[in-house]
């Protein structure tokens, strides 16, 4: 029987030992975490019907709550963009009740656990991943497999380690990471935003992102930065949103655990090779602009399993594994290269800039929730608009020159495996 093994306990990661273990293959996770530290003190949105397409039993209805409509505002907070309505908003679930859900859902099929292990690098030979590193109580040990799945996060010491002859691409730039604080606080008073859910751009000069949500008994804050953000920074803005909004508590509830990494920026060129595969965060699976990724890495879980379920496999192949690949980027990831494209305008971009384009209709709520559906013809009319602030053309004119790249390398992403073609093709989309 193949033996599947799992760098980290990532939702990708997950739903792919689910599909798998269900299907006759035996697979082990290993998690740095102990199964009690699994999760996090708050909810993040998520679309239930991804249980359906991953093959699950969907959950009971009361582990999710309704979305709310964003409310966005710019720099100085003078102005703010209502979404239109109605809108289709994802439900929201906690992070800690969705573990319980997938990890049971695991365990039910046979899944297993090896918690408290901490992966410390890539074992390869040659092209080919065999395995990992994994320290255990003061014991470093080598744990093989015929799949290595890499469901251990942005910094994957798997991925990290790997040498050049994978082909994989180790690192990822300062600014396609963003580096984010969130924490729940206690309400002083009633008073809320209207609506309740603002999202803040580029606050005291710091390209990046921050909310508040008005919970009924509750405000959680999140502070977030395109790059390496300090804890002065974060401090900075929470005491300067205490200082507007005068219901924000002193007390914190949950969160505050310190700053997180995530991916904003296009899936990683090659998420395949010989003997392994990348799912989740270590893919880089997520909306380029939110970090948000639960939804997609899920689905992608369940793509990379069917990709030998549907006929019983144990060629886990670089060949084999593109067929994972190809439907990941044609039914997801291709769906996000223009708002990589949105994102990588905006990190050249001054608070300043933001104002100016948000003050002069430039940019509105069509660009900032339709991002993921920019067109080349959207950004020319944005380039003619431009009359006050000239240092943006160029931004704008390059990112419609990638606009209509994007689309042409969309199309030229090979169906089958020839590892000279698909290495042309990932230096094409690389750019």
């Amino acid at each position: 029987m193949a033996e599947i093994i799992i760098a980290g306990a990532g939702h990708g990661g997950l739903t792919a030992a689910y599909n798998f273990a269900r299907n006759g293959y035996s697979v082990t996770v290993y998690e740095k975490k102990q199964r009690s530290e699994l999760g996090y003190g708050w909810k993040d949105s998520m679309s239930p019907s991804a249980f359906n397409f991953c093959g699950m039993p969907m959950p009971e209805k009361k582990v999710f709550t309704p979305g709310v409509p964003n409310c966005y505002y710019s720099p100085s907070a003078e102005i703010k963009l209502l979404p239109p309505d109605p809108v289709n908003y994802s439900k929201y679930i906690d992070r800690k009740d969705l573990y319980d859900i997938l990890i049971e859902n695991c365990e039910s099929v046979g899944v297993k656990f090896n918690y408290g292990a901490n992966i410390r690098s890539a074992t390869v030979s040659g092209d080919r991943v065999t395995g990992f590193m994994t320290e255990k109580d003061g014991a470093l040990s080598e744990v093989k497999g015929d799949l290595i799945i890499d469901a251990a996060g942005v910094d994957s010491p798997v991925r990290t380690s790997l040498p050049a002859s994978v082909g994989i691409q180790n690192i990822l730039a300062d600014n396609e990471v963003f580096y984010v604080y969130r924490a729940i606080f206690d309400r002083k008073t009633d008073e809320s935003l209207d609506p309740p859910y603002g999202v803040f751009f580029y606050r005291q000069d710091r390209p990046g992102i921050d909310w508040i949500v008005c919970e009924e008994n509750s405000i959680d804050i999140l502070v977030g930065k395109f790059g390496k953000m300090t804890m002065d920074e974060v401090d900075a803005s929470i005491a300067d949103f205490r200082e507007r909004y005068g219901f924000i508590g002193d007390n914190m509830i949950s969160g505050g655990g310190g700053i997180y990494r995530i991916p904003v920026r296009k899936t990683l060129p090659l998420i395949v090779a010989n003997g392994y595969a990348l799912v989740g965060d270590s893919a880089a699976m997520a909306e380029p602009l939110s970090g948000s990724g639960i939804t997609m890495s899920m689905k992608a879980g369940k793509m990379l399993a069917d990709a030998f379920i549907v006929d019983y496999s144990e060629d886990f192949s670089a060949a084999r594994l593109w067929r994972y690949q190809y439907r990941y980027f044609n039914e997801i990831g291709n769906g996000y290269l223009s708002q990589d494209i949105y994102r990588s305008a905006l990190v050249q971009m001054t608070s300043d800039d933001i104002e100016y384009l948000l003050r002069e209709k430039i940019i509105t709520i069509k660009e900032i929730e339709g991002a993921g559906s920019y067109v080349f013809n959207d950004i020319a009319d944005k380039v003619r608009g431009i009359g006050g602030r000239r240092s943006l053309i160029p931004i704008f004119v390059r990112a419609g020159a990638a606009l209509a790249a994007a689309g042409r390398t969309a199309k030229a992403m090979p169906s089958t495996y020839d590892k000279d073609a698909v290495t042309e093709w990932a230096a094409l989309y690389g750019k």
